[in-house]
């Protein structure tokens, strides 16, 4: 049986939101920041998405060195989508949903729509989670 309960968050993102919880974590394995190299099987339209998106993937920092197998199967997927809903017929519209499903999945893992980017963002001073907290002052004195 595999890990109940949601996947943890990357140290990383944790930091980029201001949470307490990435101070804690230590030694967490991190992927170097360079392109990863395209597997001989991505081939086709797969190789002109992987063209198009690696370099944006890496300069965000959610595409690593060791991610080329993962990224592959996304590229592979949506070339498969965009193939399917270019020449559709009854059969390929349950390949299109089942496609639609794996690249979803693998996208959201990537950050490569706008709401998994979202939990990437830098909380405001105001953020909800520091709403009502006041700096730490002792005994007796005033704050300004």
């Amino acid at each position: 049986m595999g890990n109940r309960g949601p996947q943890p968050v990357p140290t990383q993102i944790l930091e980029s939101r201001g949470s307490w919880r990435a101070k804690i974590r230590v030694e967490e394995p991190a992927a170097v920041k360079i392109a990863p190299v395209m597997p001989k099987w991505v081939t086709g339209l797969a190789v002109d998405i992987w063209n198009e998106l690696v370099g944006q993937l890496v300069e965000m920092g959610t595409l690593g060195s060791c991610d080329g197998h993962h990224f592959g199967r996304y590229c592979v997927f949506m070339a498969r989508w965009q193939n399917a809903i270019l020449h559709p017929t009854e059969l390929e519209i349950e390949k299109v949903i089942k496609l639609s499903e794996h690249i979803d999945r693998l996208g959201r893992a990537m950050g490569l729509s706008a709401s998994a980017r979202s939990g990437l963002a830098k909380p405001k001073e105001n953020s909800r989670e520091n709403r009502g907290k006041t700096p730490f002052t002792k005994v007796g004195q005033h704050t300004a």
